[in-house]
């Protein structure tokens, strides 16, 4: 379980042809036996998976439910951002100023850009 979440982001979900958005919460893990000094940080999308359709929408979402500091279930990913997968992605992290909302073909260059990452990525086979 992700506990004392302390932000969040809201990443463009590119599978889809317009623009749509989701939350993620960013904390520590419970189930962790070493915690580097307190820094293992996790990323998990919310609990509803809610898709939005605009970035506010989004926002206004997240610091309503943000304002509870809730647990998220599951495990999440380590979150590193020199991910280049996870950057092409971010549309706002928590603080930041609100941007403009994408027009569709900003959308459309977002997407081809995410795809182009995906497919950098090294790839491991077991």
């Amino acid at each position: 379980m992700v506990s004392n979440i302390c932000s969040y982001i809201i990443l463009a979900d590119t599978r889809y042809k317009t623009p749509a958005y989701r939350v993620f919460w960013i904390g520590q893990w419970d189930g962790h036996i070493m915690d580097w000094r307190g820094c293992n940080f996790r990323i998990i999308e919310d609990d509803k998976k809610k898709i939005f359709r605009t970035i506010k929408e989004a926002k206004h979402y997240a610091d309503k439910k943000y304002k509870y500091k809730m647990h998220v279930d599951g495990e999440g990913q380590h979150f590193a951002e020199v991910d280049n997968y996870i950057e092409a992605r971010t549309v706002y992290d928590d603080g930041d100023a609100l941007p403009s909302e994408l027009s569709q073909e900003e959308w459309d260059e977002l997407r081809e850009r995410v795809k182009e990452a995906r497919n950098e990525r090294t790839r491991y086979t077991y």
